[in-house]
């Protein structure tokens, strides 16, 4: 066992700090992250196996364990493991006959609420064969405290071919060794008054970075207005708006459905909006159906957004993401209110002066019992998250990519909705729905796409199954 009093590497940030405990302790907020890639033939797997091994090191945090800090309010690190093994993380399975796309999705579902070795490196990735037609599967599992969906997709575009060959991405990037450190390494801001119980300066200590925000604000006008986001982004709701998607659990199903992308940007460009704006407006039509066909009224959602703050220089494992939380009316029949409703609501969420540092919000998480934190996480509705894909067509292994499909946990809402753009061509949606939540998930889902196709967006013959999809 390592000891927690001398390790390397650096402290997570509030927000991977927050998802690692709260996954930790309550199985309802477990946090897997799982790209699913559909291959048109079977990889050559020393290929896969030696661009996994570049990927490590390329990213270091996938050579990484997170070690807990011995205080309750300290931060979690994320320290090299010298014992790093990268065959204890892949694994190789030929799927029985007849290889169909429901059970790739029984694995997905069965790996993603299995929760990753705490004592390892916070990853795993599966090769499926036998699949119908001949086509192969890859399932990479990732933790949500080592990187955010952007991260995800950093890594994702890491372990791809561009160029059609199977160059090693083993850049020579060293797997930092760090150097000692005390266990004062693992203290957050206000860490010493909360020990001491001075609770006052601990919220002094930890608002320090809010009140340079306040003090550049020159006008009282801006500083109302952060009072007002605080009161806004910190509100605690522990019931979901709508009355049928009430019931949470630790278990959820997996599906996916896809659009063709060039459709979406089509409809967003007519209503004046972005992509984003498009797929809320189809996810609450298609759920507002899912209502109905329920025999339950359809009302209002709220929906937690994910807004990435990304730069360039950040690194795979900083955790850049805010959540919005806004909320669309799910009973609108008209496409055109709901769009400009959805546009209104994405556009407000943004300009909350807060939402750039919810890092620093979510530091303060460690001070609130657990129970708490699933209590505000049960007040969702959904997740929506619209996230970009490789703008090409890729390989991997040497073969061709078909769809890669972005498949997150439910983490307390009823459900997670997460779309990847995929070579100009593709929208591929993974839908996590917990299971006491929705009890019908292909209904579910073909309500989904009916919410997209009454938007005018395009789905192809079957949106359900990429296996039966032509290879042309």
């Amino acid at each position: 066992m390592t000891d927690p009093t001398s390790v390397d590497g650096r402290r997570l940030g509030g927000m991977s700090a927050a998802t690692w405990r709260a996954a930790v302790h309550r199985p309802l907020l477990r946090s897997a992250m799982t790209g699913v890639f559909v291959l048109d033939e079977a990889p050559d797997p020393d290929a896969l196996r030696v661009r996994m091994e570049g990927i490590t090191r390329q990213f270091p945090a996938l050579r990484s364990r997170i070690i807990d800090s011995p205080s309750q309010f300290g931060s979690p690190r994320l320290v090299p493991d010298p014992a790093f093994d990268l065959s204890l993380h892949l694994a190789h399975y030929l799927m029985p006959a007849p290889g169909s796309w429901q059970q790739v999705l029984q694995h997905v579902r069965r790996h993603s609420l299995t929760d990753l070795d705490r004592d390892r490196a916070l990853w795993r990735a599966t090769l499926i064969d036998g699949l119908h037609d001949a086509r192969s599967a890859v399932i990479l599992v990732v933790h949500h405290a080592i990187c955010d969906g952007q991260g995800l997709v950093k890594i994702i575009t890491g372990l791809l071919d561009h160029d059609h060959t199977d160059t090693d991405l083993a850049t020579g990037v060293q797997v930092p060794a760090g150097s000692s450190q005390s266990k004062s390494s693992f203290r957050s801001p206000g860490v010493d008054h909360v020990r001491h119980g001075r609770a006052a300066q601990a919220h002094e200590a930890m608002s320090k970075h809010a009140r340079r925000v306040i003090a550049s604000r020159s006008r009282a006008s801006g500083v109302l207005r952060l009072a007002g986001s605080t009161r806004q982004i910190g509100q605690i709701h522990s019931a979901p708006l709508s009355t049928l998607l009430t019931g949470r659990s630790a278990t959820y199903a997996a599906r996916t459905l896809d659009l063709v992308f060039p459709s979406l940007r089509a409809v967003a460009k007519q209503h004046g909006g972005s992509i984003n704006d498009a797929f809320l407006t189809g996810l609450s039509g298609g759920i507002g159906r899912y209502h109905e066909a329920s025999g339950s009224p359809a009302g209002k959602l709220r929906i937690n957004v994910p807004v990435s703050f990304r730069r360039e220089t950040d690194r795979v494992d900083d955790n850049t993401q805010a959540i919005a939380r806004i909320v669309l009316d799910a009973s609108e029949a008209n496409d055109d209110i709901r769009f400009a409703a959805a546009q209104r609501a994405m556009a407000a969420a943004r300009r909350e002066p807060l939402l750039p540092h919810m890092d620093l919000v979510a530091e303060a998480s460690k001070l609130l019992p657990i129970d708490a934190i699933v209590a505000m996480s049960r007040g969702s509705d959904l997740t929506a998250s619209n996230v970009p894909g490789p703008p090409m067509p890729v390989r991997l292994g040497g073969s061709r990519v078909e769809r890669i499909y972005p498949v997150v946990a439910t983490m307390g809402a009823a459900a997670n909705i997460t779309l990847l753009s995929y070579a100009g061509k593709w929208c591929s949606i993974g839908v996590t729905v917990d299971e006491a939540a929705v009890e019908q998930p292909d209904l579910f889902v073909e309500c989904l796409a009916q919410g997209f196709t009454d938007l005018g967006v395009d789905v192809p013959a079957d949106p359900f199954d990429p296996l039966s999809i032509s290879r042309g």
